[in-house]
C-alpha cells in the first residue's frame, strides 16, 4: 500500500506545511487519479467532493465539459471522502478528486480497473484519449478559474 491509502499521508503533510497566508490564496485542487485508465468499462469521469456537493472544483469543470461539448453522461458528480482531496476540503479549500469508474458504480466500489494497485498496472494500460480528454476538461476548467480569480489576487496583492 502506497501513503495514500494508510492514511492520506501526502496530501496530508502538503497541506500541513502551508501558511495560512497560502490557505487564504488556495483557490482549488484538482486531485487526478487514474484519468488514464485504459479499462473500457471505466467510461464516466466520476467528480468526487468530501461532502458530495457542488463546489468551485465542480461548477468550473461541469462549465468546461458543457463548452467542450462532453456527453452529458461522461461526467458525474459523487460523494467519496478518502482520497488526497480530503486535507485541503478540512482547511477550506474546495476540492475534488477526478477519477474513471464504470458507469452506475458507486465511489470506493467495485468499477475501477481490476489492475489497480497492483504490478498489471503497467503503461501499455494506460489511454492516451482520456487523458487527452481530462486534461482539455481540466485545463478549460482552470483556465477559466484563474481567469475569474485573477482580478482578486491582483487586488490582494496591492
Amino acid at each position: 500500500l502506497g501513503a495514500e491509502e494508510i492514511g492520506l499521508v501526502g496530501g496530508f503533510e502538503y497541506v500541513d506545511q502551508l501558511s495560512d497566508s497560502e490557505i487564504d490564496r488556495s483557490v482549488a485542487n484538482f486531485n487526478l487519479d487514474m484519468v488514464g485508465t485504459a479499462w473500457e468499462p471505466a467510461s464516466q469521469l466520476h467528480v468526487s467532493t468530501v461532502d458530495g456537493e457542488a463546489n468551485a472544483v465542480w461548477d468550473y469543470t461541469d462549465s468546461a465539459a458543457e463548452r467542450l461539448e462532453l456527453d452529458d453522461d461522461k461526467l458525474t458528480l459523487h460523494q467519496l471522502g478518502r482520497s488526497d482531496h480530503v486535507p485541503f476540503y478540512e482547511v477550506g479549500i474546495d476540492a475534488a478528486l477526478f477519477i474513471w469508474m464504470e458507469p452506475g458504480t458507486a465511489p470506493g466500489q467495485a468499477g475501477i480497473e481490476p489492475w489497480y494497485h497492483s504490478p498489471g498496472d503497467t503503461i501499455d494500460r494506460v489511454s492516451p484519449e482520456k487523458i487527452q480528454m481530462v486534461g482539455d476538461l481540466i485545463d478549460s476548467a482552470v483556465s477559466d478559474l484563474v481567469t475569474e480569480q485573477e482580478p482578486l489576487l491582483t487586488d490582494e496583492a496591492a
